[in-house]
């Protein structure tokens, strides 16, 4: 009985180690790393304060709700996270997601709008958790790299139209790209000299400056520049738009409930947000150990990501996600743990409590300034450049995808994005290279005979190769190019071999292709052998009892052994099919109807 209790003690320890990866490292945690951690620390949350506010703007909420997610979500992520640079909090894209879909709906009534953006976030977070349960990881490759940063163009130009009134002090207009331009026009005459000033000073500096020194909080400091113009000269007084007054003290603990027709409504959205959430995440997650070099779990990270929006929607915060420019930020600063975003926590806590006065007189168009510089850090445009050169396709497709943001709208333009690369990738599925190989000279190994001429062909033995899975969507593409080659040699073919090296994966559609290629060269006199055979492939031949047809299967029984089990057998009786018609070997299967 003790024993049976120490062991399920043991499972429930390591249950917990892996749910809370902060315990795995936590106890090994050296205090020189604190040199690291808490520099790093201070310098996140000196530039959170500004940045959290202004995607708090962004996505159409009072600025404090900015800072109440900028708090939990670290917190959560210093808990639950696998990465050690990662920071956690509200971001650009999914910022403006929660105005494009929520703004529309709640028209004006911030207690309505305010329990809708808590929903979000709480759905977002449900939908994490249960792709985690699933281990639904592979959903973080939904969107192709080069769609993936045309998906960032697009909504980046979205974003900086949508904050061109208010960098010129003018009032916020509809998020929808009409909208957004008609009203620039209609308040063209509005224009703040003040604004203007701030906007533009404020953005010069953070693209220039924050691009050659990463390590100053630069943000930070043009804050409070630009909090001491605005209240020494009464900014406010000369229609300059400020922040105002934000309230301090603890965050309010809420629930969010909204009514079924808006459920249905923000869970589409709650969708969307959750796969970029989740891409970029893992994208940054990914990138960050690459660097350091250490392992992550992406599909932990979706645990990571779902406490993180529960705890946050909980909390009258909003949608959180990884915020690569922070992340690159403490990364930059030598952040060494997660405890570089507890401090960064802590630091943002403290000042809800006793600092957010000092904020009132921040300038609007401050806020806008930062929110253009992080889309003009976000956007890649040397990388689609680096795509286009690589893959012209691939460009076209990214390009097609910024487009779709653009004219579509975000949702739209992410499932344009989505669709796209699905298509690409049953594209390329649907027609794979099917090689003719032939041996190197003086060698008993083989490859491509039309990259590398000087390759020779076996007399009488056709060799192919698949390069991809042998399944529905290519099967008749393969069975025509083997037949064309069959056709095109000048010396009848005796022997047909397929190199599977590179083809793990057999379904049923290519179960039966494989039967009627089998019948077809068996009429023909033409015996068949499959190399380099995976188990799932063997398997799959098996239970559709098929297998002994084929000779020996086995992963290392390649394209030479095969030949020279051939050469054994050629003049033996069963010549015309030396294995298809063997003793002790099944009969040929019944063609299919």
């Amino acid at each position: 009985m003790k024993n049976d209790t120490f062991e399920g003690f043991d499972l429930q320890e390591e249950q917990t180690l892996s749910i809370l990866p902060v315990f795995n490292w936590i106890s090994a945690y050296r205090l020189s790393w604190l040199w690291h951690d808490i520099p790093a620390g201070l310098l996140i949350a000196l530039g959170s304060i500004p940045i959290c506010m202004a995607y708090a703007t962004l996505a159409g909420l009072p600025a404090q709700y900015g800072l109440y997610a900028g708090i939990i979500a670290p917190f959560l992520y210093f808990l639950f996270g696998t990465s050690r640079q990662v920071i956690l909090g509200p971001c650009l894209i999914q910022s403006f997601l929660v105005i494009t879909v929520i703004g529309a709906m709640a028209a004006g009534d911030l207690t309505r709008y305010l329990a809708l953006a808590s929903a979000t976030a709480v759905i977002t977070g449900i939908l994490s958790l249960i792709a985690w349960r699933w281990n639904l990881g592979f959903l973080q490759n939904i969107l192709s790299l080069p769609i993936l940063k045309g998906f960032i163009l697009g909504a980046g130009i979205l974003i900086i139209i949508f904050e061109i009134p208010l960098l010129l002090g003018m009032e916020t207009v509809s998020p929808d790209l009409v909208g957004m331009v008609t009203g620039i026009m209609k308040q063209a005459a509005l224009v703040n000299a003040y604004s203007v000033g701030i906007g533009f000073f404020t953005l010069i500096l953070l693209v220039v400056v924050k691009k050659l020194h990463r390590s100053i909080p630069m943000t930070f400091i043009l804050m409070a520049v630009a909090i001491l113009l605005s209240g020494g000269m009464h900014m406010a007084d000369q229609g300059v738009p400020v922040i105002g007054s934000i309230p301090a003290g603890l965050f309010p603990v809420t629930l969010p409930l909204v009514s079924f027709s808006d459920l249905m409504q923000i869970i589409p959205l709650a969708f969307v947000l959750f796969f970029i959430s989740y891409v970029e995440l893992a994208t940054v997650t990914r990138c960050l150990a690459n660097k350091k070099k250490y392992e992550v779990d992406t599909t932990q990270e979706l645990l990571a990501l779902g406490t993180g929006n529960i705890i946050s929607g909980l909390f009258s915060g909003f949608p959180v996600s990884a915020d690569t420019e922070r992340s690159e930020d403490n990364f930059m600063a030598g952040a060494a743990t997660q405890v570089a975003g507890l401090v960064a926590s802590i630091i943002l806590f403290i000042t809800i409590l006793f600092f957010v006065p000092l904020l009132y007189h921040l300038p609007v168009s401050f806020l806008a300034a930062i929110i253009i510089a992080s889309v003009i850090w976000s956007v890649d445009i040397s990388g689609l450049m680096e795509i286009g050169f690589i893959n012209r396709s691939e460009r076209i497709l990214a390009v097609i995808t910024g487009a779709g943001v653009i004219i579509c709208g975000i949702i739209p333009g992410m499932i344009i994005g989505i669709i796209l690369t699905l298509l690409s990738v049953l594209y390329q599925i649907s027609y794979p290279p099917v090689p003719m190989l032939g041996r190197f000279p003086g060698t008993t190994l083989y490859g491509d005979i039309e990259r590398e001429p000087e390759k020779e062909p076996t007399p009488k033995v056709l060799i192919v190769k698949i390069d991809l899975p042998f399944i529905f969507a290519n099967t008749e593409v393969i069975y025509s190019r083997i037949i064309k080659l069959l056709r095109e040699q000048e010396e009848p073919v005796q022997l047909l071999i397929i190199d599977l090296e590179s083809s793990p994966v057999i379904d049923h559609t290519g179960v039966l292709v494989l039967l009627d290629l089998f019948r077809e060269l068996h009429e023909q006199g033409i015996s068949l052998r499959l190399a380099h055979t995976s188990e799932d492939f063997r398997n799959t031949l098996k239970r559709a009892g098929i297998e002994g047809q084929m000779g020996t299967l086995k992963s290392d029984v390649d394209v030479q052994m095969i030949i020279e089990d051939w050469r054994r057998h050629v003049n033996k009786t069963y010549t015309r099919d030396f294995y298809h018609t063997a003793p002790g070997n099944p009969p040929l299967p019944k063609k299919r109807k």
